[in-house]
């Protein structure tokens, strides 16, 4: 099953961590599985940049389905 897929890039400033304004984009992606599209921003367009934020947000994502479920 496909885990996400990346539907827009869009140029922007955005603050960092630090608080400091970073040239970048916002990537939106949609995520199948839950049938939602969520958007990360990065400081470029690398496949290793964008694959990390993605693939973090999908394991957060995911991992929101089991809350409340007993083990």
């Amino acid at each position: 099953m496909l885990e996400y897929m990346v539907t827009q890039t869009v140029p922007t400033v955005y603050l960092d961590k630090r608080g400091v304004a970073v040239q970048g984009f916002i990537v939106y992606f949609l995520l199948p599985e839950f049938d939602e599209v969520h958007e990360v921003r990065v400081p470029n367009l690398a496949e290793s940049t964008v694959k990390g934020e993605i693939e973090t947000l999908y394991k957060q994502r995911k991992a929101l389905t089991t809350m409340g479920s007993s083990k």
